[in-house]
């Protein structure tokens, strides 16, 4: 993936955190798991976050790129990523047993950022990575009773 290809610019007022999803997450909800590549990594090393269909039957999931890396601070979780986008395209495939999807990433400010098409969405990093905890968490499970906010696993952080 690449960074955005968008006119918006760290410090532009156009730019929004993203707060979804708002709420806990489970690593293993109704027959999907995510998972991460490490438990801990560097700032700078590369990371993988899984999502995969561990049930026997055939599982939807919306738009992958539905996702978020949030920071733990004695605030709470903060967004780590800023958008010009207000709105996702909700695409449904449905996932066979086995199969999934894999975030790979440079756990670094550009390493995190991407541009999504169709839709163009870009995802900014504005502010320095700090050593710490970060929870990824994706909000396009689509089955009712997988609420958008559950699916996601953290990792430890640490300087490089």
């Amino acid at each position: 993936m690449e960074p955005p290809e968008t006119d918006a610019e760290c410090g532009d007022e156009t730019l929004e955190y993203i707060q979804r999803p708002s709420g806990p997450h489970v690593q293993r909800h109704s027959g999907l798991k995510l998972t991460a590549s490490a438990e801990t990594i560097a700032i700078g090393e590369e990371i993988t976050f899984s999502l995969r269909n561990v049930s026997d039957e055939p599982v939807e999931v919306g738009n992958i790129h539905k996702y978020n890396i949030r920071r733990q601070t004695d605030g709470g979780w903060e967004p780590i990523f800023q958008t010009p986008e207000k709105a996702w395209l909700d695409d449904v495939e449905t996932l066979l047993p086995g199969a999934g999807y894999d975030w790979p990433f440079t756990f670094s400010q550009q390493g995190l950022e991407r541009n999504h098409p169709p839709a163009g969405v870009g995802y900014h990093v504005c502010s320095p990575l700090e050593p710490g905890t970060y929870s990824f968490a994706f909000w396009g499970a689509t089955s009712d009773d997988v609420p958008e906010e559950l699916l996601g696993t953290t990792v430890t952080v640490e300087s490089p």
